[in-house]
């Protein structure tokens, strides 16, 4: 009975003992796994906004070509109106001409009636007047065959005269009729022109409205699809702040992480042990700004360099020492080896050290000094006392 609760004492604490590192895992997993579904959704997104915007290319491409046969085609339909409108400037040119002719007609055929009515009243009253008035009683009554010859000659001369007139109104009214024959052939040329006119305003009425019917559903096509490049816009923006908010999860499990560990790491690493690191350097060059232990480095380098060679975190400038580890009151009987000791100087903070136990000091001092470990932990103003190990 002993060797068993033995046994399930131990699996606890076998279990309790591997729960950090089964979370760390589980975290981890969870924020690496939740960047990765992240990314393969906005890949994805990103592929189908491609593809998005491609169709919306080629809807534009082909919006601008029916625009173009649009353009054309009303081009063509202002030229035929255009026509049709100087055809019914023509036509309405042609019928007034018509009409007036009609009317030159009508007033030559009335000429004409009046010259026949004239020469027939001159014929009835030489031919078929009185008995004295006669022809024959003309010629009979002559003075001698001069004045016979004289009345004959008259007598023919009226009917030649008469004859040509008759011929001149009749020839007159041909002409203006074979003028109104010519009108009323162009009329007609003029109207058939004019349904021609009308039947291809018709057709080209008709090809307009149906590439404005295919141009509106182009923009119908173009709406939806931009509706769908700002959805695939808004899901890209949205996976672009889950991979975010996951990486900055992960950067805090990480951070967490890193604190355990270091928390861990102080939790073994005792003042002493940060003292001796740091006393294996002394004699070492200072140099202002540099980073190596051997080559050279400033003050808050020194600190920050020992320090991180037991896997803890530090600033790289003084003035940031007074905000880590533990404030310690800066009086000898408080100190422990390993704490770190920051100095004022007339601007501000100006100088970090390792406190080192019996009241002295591991520093980089100065370019002339170098690294040291022999002068007092109060050789200058001192600004704060920080703690970051607690074993001494």
């Amino acid at each position: 009975m002993k060797n068993k609760r033995w046994i399930a004492l131990l699996l606890v604490i076998c279990t309790v003992a591997g729960m950090p590192y089964l979370t760390e895992q589980v975290f981890a997993t969870s924020a690496d796994d939740k960047i990765q579904d992240a990314e393969n959704k906005k890949d994805q997104a990103e592929n189908d906004l491609d593809d998005v915007n491609d169709e919306i290319n080629d809807i534009k491409d082909s919006q601008s070509e029916i625009n173009d046969k649009i353009s054309a085609t009303r081009t063509k339909l202002n030229k035929l109106l255009e026509q049709q409108e100087a055809l019914a400037i023509e036509i309405e040119e042609t019928q007034a001409a018509i009409d007036t002719t009609q009317a030159e007609l009508e007033a030559a055929q009335e000429d004409e009636r009046i010259q026949y009515e004239a020469m027939k009243l001159r014929i009835q009253y030489m031919y078929e007047n009185s008995a004295e008035d006669s022809l024959w009683e003309a010629l009979i009554q002559a003075d001698g065959l001069a004045d016979l010859l004289n009345r004959v000659e008259y007598i023919a001369q009226v009917h030649k005269t008469d004859r040509e007139l008759t011929e001149q109104y009749q020839q007159t009214v041909d002409t203006i009729q074979a003028k109104k024959d010519t009108l009323l052939e162009q009329m007609e040329t003029l109207l058939v022109k004019e349904e021609i006119f009308l039947g291809q305003q018709q057709e080209i009425e008709v090809a307009l409205a149906d590439l404005d019917e295919v141009k509106d559903e182009y923009a119908a096509q173009l709406k939806a699809a931009e509706s769908r490049a700002t959805a695939i816009k808004k899901e890209i923006a949205q996976q672009e702040e889950a991979i975010r908010q996951a990486q900055e999860q992960k950067r805090k499990e990480e951070e967490e992480k890193k604190k355990q560990e270091e928390e861990e790491l102080k939790k073994n690493v005792t003042g002493s042990q940060i003292v001796a690191f740091a006393r294996k350097y002394v004699g070492n060059p200072y140099v202002w700004g540099g980073n190596s232990l051997t080559k050279g480095c400033d003050c808050s380098g020194f600190v920050h360099l020992v320090y991180e060679n037991f896997g803890i975190s530090t600033p790289r400038y003084s003035m940031s020492f007074l905000n880590v580890g533990v404030k310690i009151e800066p009086k000898e009987e408080n100190l422990q080896p390993g704490d770190i000791i920051i100095y004022n100087k007339k601007n501000g903070i100006g100088h970090v050290a390792i406190y080192m136990g019996n009241g002295k000091i591991v520093e980089a001092q100065s370019s002339d000094k170098g690294i040291t470990d022999n002068r007092d932990w109060d050789c200058r103003s001192v600004a704060g006392v920080r703690r970051l190990v607690s074993n001494p």
